[in-house]
């Protein structure tokens, strides 16, 4: 879970008037789900604990959803795989605070990427806040193995380097998901690993992952 504080130096009288009917800290939540749809359970979006943890967080971004979700005083954007029930994403804004967040539209890049802009009006700060939303399926599953086999596949890491790059510079971004990362018997970073990283972690933003 991450938390967005907003910036209490505001100099304008109406600028303050307007956030004061946000919260003062935006609470966010990255959660890999596995599966909207237990095979136990049933379905997650009418479990009253599931919702609860969703409902004590203005944003929530989840993986591995495999559905679309709606949750009740949320608006919920899903992105699914066009071509398989794996992955599955869904970024959930706070109603009340959904006109001050935008999705970004990240079709160009990747089916399991999505992006939304948060205003600078809601957090107080000087710029926008982009907020990232990835799922990196494991290098061993079956959908890996089978994009793997197209002409034109692209790693994960590097679609999200070319939506980075795609942002204006010095953008304030935050990145949560699920990227499956281990080394196995591998080293930790090979070279070209390290130079994607350094370029990835050159602006200004923090990230989280599962």
């Amino acid at each position: 879970m991450m938390m967005v504080k907003k910036n209490a130096n505001q100099s304008s009288a109406a600028t303050n008037k307007d956030l004061s009917r946000y919260p003062t800290n935006l609470e966010i939540l990255s959660w890999n789900v596995n599966d909207l749809a237990d095979r136990i359970m049933g379905s997650k979006a009418s479990d009253p604990d599931f919702l609860q943890i969703l409902a004590c967080n203005d944003i929530f971004c989840l993986q591995e959803t495999k559905k679309e979700l709606k949750v009740q005083n949320y608006r919920c954007f899903n992105k699914l795989r066009p071509d398989s029930r794996s992955g599955g994403l869904c970024i959930g804004i706070r109603q009340s605070l959904a006109n001050h967040i935008k999705i970004l539209d990240t079709s160009k890049f990747s089916h399991d990427i999505q992006a939304a802009r948060i205003s600078r009006k809601l957090t107080g700060h000087d710029e926008d806040i982009i907020i990232v939303n990835i799922y990196d399926s494991p290098e061993n599953s079956s959908y890996k193995i089978k994009m793997k086999e197209r002409e034109n596949y692209k790693e994960t890491l590097c679609q999200l380097e070319e939506f980075i790059s795609s942002l204006p510079p010095h953008s304030n971004i935050i990145i949560a998901g699920d990227f499956n990362a281990r080394t196995g018997s591998e080293s930790c970073i090979t070279h070209d690993e390290a130079d994607t990283i350094d370029r990835l972690t050159s602006g200004q933003f923090s990230s989280t992952s599962s």
